[in-house]
């Protein structure tokens, strides 16, 4: 896990550099985050991001990630939100729209397991050290039930996220 934390520093420092060598400012919150996304979907899910690069479809996973995390918060806050749901209130429709985008993300992910009939690949977790990998031997090993939805709920540690969420 060291080796992937090494990398993606290694990627900020040439970052940093170019940056410097034309006296560009940068946000050192976003560089963090990038970071932080880079090396969480390495040791997650052995998938190879550079978000430091501005990769689009990275990107757009992290905002829309952030617009549900802030459509959460605002819920805990707002007892009346599922008034605001049903009125289709534009930060709702925000959510509904922020969530296709981080399944479909995560579909990706849950795809590098499964066949097109539902069953784990059976290379899949073989010599597969990532913390979904990991999980999925373990629950083959215990006997655990779960299918498709299952892993991308457990990827997003969020059970009933989609539930909750909802577009309306």
């Amino acid at each position: 896990m060291g080796v992937v934390f090494g990398t993606h520093a290694q990627d900020i420092v040439r970052l940093l550099a170019k940056k410097a060598d034309t006296n560009e400012p940068v946000n050192m919150q976003t560089i963090f985050y990038c970071f932080t996304f880079d090396c969480i979907n390495s040791v997650a899910f052995n998938k190879n991001v550079n978000s430091l690069e501005g990769n689009v479809k990275d990107c757009e996973f992290q905002n829309a990630f952030d617009v549900i995390q802030a459509g959460v918060l605002t819920r805990f806050l707002m007892p009346w939100w599922k008034l605001n749901r049903f009125l289709g209130l534009p930060t709702e429709r925000a959510m509904g729209k922020s969530l296709k985008v981080v399944n479909a993300y995560v579909e990706e992910v849950v795809d590098q397991y499964f066949e097109k009939d539902g069953t784990v690949k059976d290379d899949a977790i073989k010599d597969d050290r990532t913390i979904t990998g990991l999980f999925l031997e373990y629950a083959q090993t215990s006997g655990i039930k779960y299918d498709r939805v299952f892993i991308r709920d457990m990827i997003l540690n969020a059970k009933n996220f989609e539930k909750r969420v909802k577009s309306p």
